[in-house]
């Protein structure tokens, strides 16, 4: 099922402002948590505690969520307008222009200004800011999905070089992309595919290339799937079509049988883009990387997960908004998929799951449920509350 954050943001225009600049810092592993994004544990100021996703869609910027700075009664004074073209159209924001240091594990960053938005309006609760490659552009960098780390590199390793597949690397309009070819329905979809650790999702095509390689015309099994505010921008419910394709080759690296998605009607940088496809979550953490930058390469090595991704789900997921006292928000669903034909609806509020109140599930119990044979959920629906039993299918057989 589509996981959200589909490039969370490309580039800001805003006046006045000036670019960030980097600091020297110590090279060292940072950790982090796979919850579909990568989030890293921070320190703002000194004082803020902070889970920050990295988003290598995001370009140089940081943003934060606007309920995060509430809570922390973070007083603001200096704000600017500001318009943000995103993965589903473009957003109005405003801009704080005062600095902000953050601390990941020992390793520091001072940025002039921030971006404010309603994060965790499109994330989840989990989600206090954002930050893009900004001070991972001038030097490698190592995404290691395996160990769940980032460390930032003086050079590429050798036992990199030795035993990592070696391609060019892309970098235009702030986006960091490679050549790559998907097979479906007799097609070679050969081009450029963005790297965006910011989506949860397999291979995204963009409108663009759903009309050019007439991807629609596609007789096989599809789903067709709608959701709530899937990303930055002011198309607040988005449709898509999901296929499985026949594989996937980065270089040497294959895959079989992963999902896409098509954009037909896609808006913003899914709309028409200086690539055809976007490559997510999905994927890349089933890979570690080595990027640089400079040198316009990228290091991929595959390797086995200990866990195997279930071929079952429910064909549907949820917003996690128990901060805000919600439960957890129905965003999408595949049209005629299990919860669809068991009548749950989009923007339905869900209280409890398998007899627990929501709010008594961790984080890492959440993040397992879809994995679950069975499930029970008791939804709010306005005044009316009724709970609902599914059983999980195989959406491609």
């Amino acid at each position: 099922m589509r996981r959200i954050l589909l490039q969370m943001l490309c580039y800001l225009w805003v006046a006045t402002l000036a670019q960030a600049q980097g600091t020297t810092t110590a090279q060292k592993a940072i950790p982090f948590t796979l919850d579909g994004h990568i989030y890293l544990n921070a320190v703002l100021n000194g004082k803020y505690h902070g889970n920050i996703v990295f988003d290598t869609g995001a370009s140089d910027m940081l943003l934060l969520d606007t309920l995060f700075i509430r809570e922390q009664h973070w007083t603001l004074t200096r704000l600017a307008n500001a318009m943000a073209p995103g993965a589903v159209g473009i957003q109005r924001l405003k801009v704080a222009q005062e600095k902000v240091s953050i601390d990941c594990q020992g390793r520091s960053e001072t940025y002039p200004w921030f971006v404010l938005l309603d994060l965790r309006g499109i994330v989840g609760k989990y989600a206090d800011g954002l930050i893009g490659m900004r001070d991972l552009k001038d030097h490698p960098f190592e995404i290691n999905y395996q160990h769940q780390f980032i460390r930032p590199l003086t050079v590429v390793p050798d036992s990199v070089k030795r035993t990592y597949a070696c391609l060019p690397l892309v970098y235009d309009h702030n986006k960091m992309m490679i050549h790559a070819k998907v097979y479906f329905d007799g097609k070679c979809l050969e081009g450029l595919y963005h790297l965006d650790t910011g989506s949860g999702n397999g291979i995204d095509f963009t409108a663009e290339a759903t009309e050019k390689y007439k991807l629609t015309d596609y007789q096989g099994k599809t789903w067709k799937g709608k959701g709530l505010q899937m990303g930055v921008g002011d198309h607040k419910i988005s449709t898509w079509i999901d296929a499985r394709s026949d594989s996937m080759a980065i270089g040497p690296i294959a895959f079989d049988h992963p999902e896409i998605t098509l954009n037909p009607e896609g808006k913003g940088s899914f709309g028409k883009n200086v690539f055809i496809g976007n490559i997510g979550a999905q994927l890349l953490s089933k890979l570690n990387l080595v990027i640089d930058l400079p040198a316009r390469k990228i290091y991929l090595k595959k390797f086995s997960a200990h866990k195997q991704a279930t071929p079952t789900n429910f064909a549907f997921s949820w917003l996690n908004r128990t901060d805000i006292g919600a439960g957890w928000i129905v965003r999408s669903m595949d049209e005629g998929g299990v919860a669809d034909r068991a009548g749950i609806l989009l923007g339905d509020t869900i209280i409890a799951v398998n007899g627990r109140d929501v709010k008594s599930i961790q984080r890492k119990e959440e993040w397992e449920l879809s994995d679950l044979p069975e499930m029970s959920v008791t939804i709010q629906r306005g005044k009316e509350v009724l709970t609902i039993k599914m059983v999980a299918e195989d959406r491609w057989k």
